[in-house]
C-alpha cells in the first residue's frame, strides 16, 4: 500500500519531537513575555516608553510567554521519554513495549478530554495573539485598510476554533472516555488486533487499523525556512461492524500485515504507531474515539496482567 500524507488532529508527535534544543529556546521567550507580561499589568516597571496601551503590552507578552512555555514543556516531555528509553533498553532489550510507552496490558482508554482541552488551548493562544492587532487595525488610528481587512480574515481562525472547542467539549460529554481491552499483549505483526471495545451505545462502527508515521519537516532555506508537522498513513485497513446497541460490548478483530518494520515506535523520532480509529454517526454529535495499539515483534512476551483500564 502507497503511503500518502493526512490530516490528523489526534497528534502524537509531541512525545518526541522535542528536546534540549526546544527547552534552550523556551526560556528566552518566556522570560521576555513574562516580563512584558508583568510590565503591561503595572507588576514591574516597563522597559522603555509605552508606545501602546498597558492591555496591549499585557497581551503581546502574555502570547509570547505561552509560546515559550508550550515550546519549553514539549522539550521537557521528549527529554524524559529518551532518558526514559535508554534506562530501559539495558533493563529490557527484548521487549520494546516496556521503554516505548506507559502501556496498561489490560487495555488503552480514548483521549477525548485531551482534545477538546487541546483545541482550547490553541483558542487561547491565537485570541491573545490577535488582541494587539485588533487594538492596532481598529482603536490606535493608524491600521490601515489593508490591515483591517487582514485582521478580519485572521478572526475567521478563532472563530473555527470556538466551533472545535465547543463540538469537542460536547462530544465529550456526550460519550465520555470510550475503552479497549487486549485479548492479548502484545499483538504480533502478522497476527490480529483482537480487542474489545466499550462502553458501546451505537448500531454501528466504522473502524479504521492504520499505520501512521509523524516527524517535522523543514522546508526552504535562509529567510523562506519553515517547519511542517507532517503526518504519512502507511497502511489502512477500514471496517464497518453493525453491532446491537444493546449490547454493551463489542468484540473486534482486525488483522495485521506481517511486515515487522511496521511496528509501534512512539518513543523515537519519527515517531510511529498503529492506532485504532473508531466512529459512529450518531444525531447532532458523531462519536469518534482514537486508540494507539501495541504492536511489536519479539521473541519474548510478558505475562497478561490483570489491572482495569
Amino acid at each position: 500500500m502507497a503511503k500518502e500524507r493526512i490530516n490528523k488532529r489526534d497528534s502524537r508527535v509531541h512525545r518526541t519531537a522535542y528536546g534540549l534544543t526546544a527547552v534552550l529556546m523556551g526560556i528566552p521567550f518566556m522570560g521576555m513575555g513574562g516580563w512584558f507580561a508583568l510590565a503591561g499589568l503595572e507588576v514591574v516597571p516597563l522597559p522603555g516608553k509605552a508606545h501602546a496601551p498597558l492591555w496591549v503590552i499585557a497581551a503581546i507578552g502574555t502570547s509570547f510567554f505561552l509560546a515559550g512555555l508550550m515550546v519549553f514543556g514539549h522539550g521537557l516531555r521528549g527529554m524524559a521519554v529518551r532518558r526514559r528509553r535508554r534506562r530501559l533498553e539495558v533493563l529490557h532489550p527484548d521487549r520494546p513495549w516496556l521503554l516505548d510507552f506507559d502501556w496498561d496490558p489490560a487495555g488503552v482508554r480514548d483521549r477525548a478530554g485531551v482534545r477538546w482541552f487541546n483545541a482550547l488551548q490553541s483558542l487561547v493562544l491565537f485570541a491573545v495573539f490577535l488582541a494587539p492587532f485588533h487594538w492596532w487595525a481598529f482603536f490606535s488610528g493608524k491600521g490601515p485598510w489593508m490591515i483591517k481587512a487582514m485582521v478580519v480574515l485572521f478572526d475567521l481562525i478563532p472563530l473555527w476554533l470556538v466551533y472545535q472547542t465547543l463540538y469537542l467539549f460536547a462530544q465529550h460529554l456526550k460519550y465520555g472516555s470510550a475503552r479497549l481491552r487486549f485479548a492479548r499483549f502484545p499483538f504480533p505483526p502478522g497476527g490480529a488486533v483482537e480487542v474489545v471495545f466499550f462502553p458501546n451505545r451505537f448500531r454501528a462502527l466504522n473502524c479504521r487499523l492504520r499505520f501512521v508515521e509523524e516527524r517535522f519537516e523543514e522546508r526552504g532555506s535562509g529567510e523562506n525556512r519553515s517547519t511542517h508537522h507532517v503526518v504519512e498513513q502507511h497502511y489502512e485497513l477500514e471496517q464497518t461492524v453493525e453491532v446491537n446497541p444493546a449490547r454493551p460490548e463489542v468484540s473486534l478483530s482486525l488483522p495485521l500485515p506481517s511486515d515487522e518494520t511496521w511496528v509501534t515506535a512512539m518513543s523515537e523520532s519519527p515517531i510511529r504507531y498503529w492506532e485504532l480509529d473508531i466512529r459512529a454517526e450518531e444525531p447532532g454529535i458523531d462519536f469518534h474515539a482514537s486508540f494507539p495499539l501495541p504492536v511489536y515483534a519479539a521473541r519474548t512476551r510478558p505475562r497478561r496482567e490483570s489491572a482495569a483500564v
